[in-house]
């Protein structure tokens, strides 16, 4: 499907799109990041650094000390949603922070240190540290540090999760509220914000300047259908999904990223065929302003392909063999039975099954019926048929057989593959344009 897509992609770049990783890191630089936990090996490296970082520190050996609490905090920094996920890491970060603040300040990196306990702060504004298990010191410096932060000013942070009032926030790691939360007296600096629904949302950053404020307006539905891990792409559950939620999600993608108009392009059946089929939203309202097509099959048209990123982009006259959609919402339909998708996995086995039993029941009954029979045809015959035995296994398979179908035609539904929409956008005038693709 790729080289299908790829003179659409090509075209789409001479207007400056952005594919793939550049758009990845642009989503993940402006709006949010994936919400994932760590890996089983990302953990074991966590835990064993923190543990080796600090021994190290105690050891008197600083720079060891820096260097392995600088790698557990970055795998930190990349899987933030971890800590919301499992509390109980929260104890290794806080140990990790600590010990490489003291660290800095063994090698003579103050600012370095300062930074570290102002990160130590934004995690934990509500967490003692423990004079007993470290000491006097980091006290002193969290003190030192923290009122530098409250004389600049504290901040305000404002969080609304309209689609989803039962969606759990969490702020730099920690319970915060549920749907929405209003706060005050922030420490200023960079915070993480994970959301968390009946799915796992992504995290967003913010930045809150001293005695200033923010408001993060936050979708669960499209925070569980981004996907950065990868091409940027929608992962949709399937096509009803899709049919619901494509427009909405397109277009606040869009707005969030600050653009206005919305290129969409699915690979969907369009008049009978396979077809790469491209829609124009306007940011806002979701509603389409102009679609076409392009068939694939029985091969694609290049230069149809790239006519249709054209007209995608530009509008104006249909190149040739580039087809108009005139009832978009009859283009996002579901694929049906006998529409060359939804495939039936089992339907030539349920018949097998349903021809095979019928056929072993009507042999079992048959010899069922002959036993006892006289096995010759003179009289008087001394000799009777024995065939109860090949009677009844014959009738065992014929209705194991028969059940066996029974159960397949209930099993047997159309297997509906996850809808994935990858993600491309379009600088423009005025705004971005966003155009992303599906399979199925």
């Amino acid at each position: 499907m790729n080289e299908v897509l790829t003179p659409l992609y090509d075209e789409l770049a001479k207007h400056g799109a952005l594919v793939g990783e550049p758009l990845g890191a642009r989503i993940e630089a402006v709006l949010s990041r994936p919400g994932d936990a760590m890996s089983a090996a990302e953990l074991a490296d966590f835990t064993q650094a923190v543990e080796r970082g600090y021994q190290s520190f105690q050891r008197a050996q600083p720079d060891d000390a820096v260097k392995e609490l600088e790698h557990a905090l970055s795998l930190a920094r990349a899987r933030p949603a971890a800590f919301a996920l499992e509390q109980s890491l929260r104890d290794l970060l806080q140990r990790a922070l600590i010990g490489v603040a003291l660290s800095y300040v063994r090698v003579g990196k103050q600012e370095a240190a300062d930074l570290a306990i102002h990160e130590l702060l934004v995690h934990f504004p509500d967490r003692p540290i423990e004079r007993r298990k470290y000491g006097p010191e980091p006290l002193e410096l969290a003190k030192r540090v923290r009122t530098g932060l409250e004389q600049a000013g504290l901040a305000r942070l404002s969080i609304d999760v309209a689609d989803d009032r039962a969606a759990v926030i969490f702020l730099d790691g920690r319970f915060l509220a549920v749907g929405n939360a209003d706060v005050a007296d922030v420490l200023p600096g960079k915070h993480t914000v994970f959301i968390r629904g009946t799915l796992a949302g992504r995290i967003h950053y913010v930045e809150l300047p001293a005695k200033g404020s923010a408001t993060l307006h936050l979708s669960m539905g499209l925070d569980s259908v981004l996907s950065t891990t990868g091409p940027p792409a929608l992962r949709f559950s399937g096509p009803t999904e899709r049919l619901s939620n494509e427009p909405r999600l397109a277009s606040a993608l869009a707005s969030a990223l600050g653009s206005r108009t919305v290129i969409t392009v699915a690979v969907r059946r369009f008049e009978g065929r396979p077809a790469i089929i491209g829609t124009v939203y306007q940011q806002g309202n979701g509603q389409p302003s102009r679609a076409a097509a392009v068939a694939i099959e029985p091969a694609a048209d290049q230069d149809a392909v790239r006519g249709l990123a054209r007209f995608l982009i530009n509008g104006g006259k249909l190149p040739p063999n580039v087809r108009p959609v005139r009832d978009s919402a009859a283009k996002r339909r579901p694929v049906r039975e006998g529409s060359g998708g939804g495939r039936r996995p089992l339907r030539p086995w349920k018949f097998v099954a349903l021809g095979t039993g019928v056929v072993a029941l009507g042999v079992g009954g048959y010899w069922l019926a002959v036993d006892g029979n006289e096995a010759c045809d003179n009289a008087p015959c001394l000799d009777a048929r024995d065939t109860a035995t090949i009677g009844y296994i014959a009738a065992g398979v014929g209705i194991a057989a028969i059940a066996t179908s029974v159960v397949l035609w209930i099993k047997d539904k159309p297997r509906r593959e996850a809808s994935t929409s990858s993600l491309d956008l379009l600088p423009q005038p005025g705004g971005l344009r966003v155009a992303w693709s599906g399979s199925f």
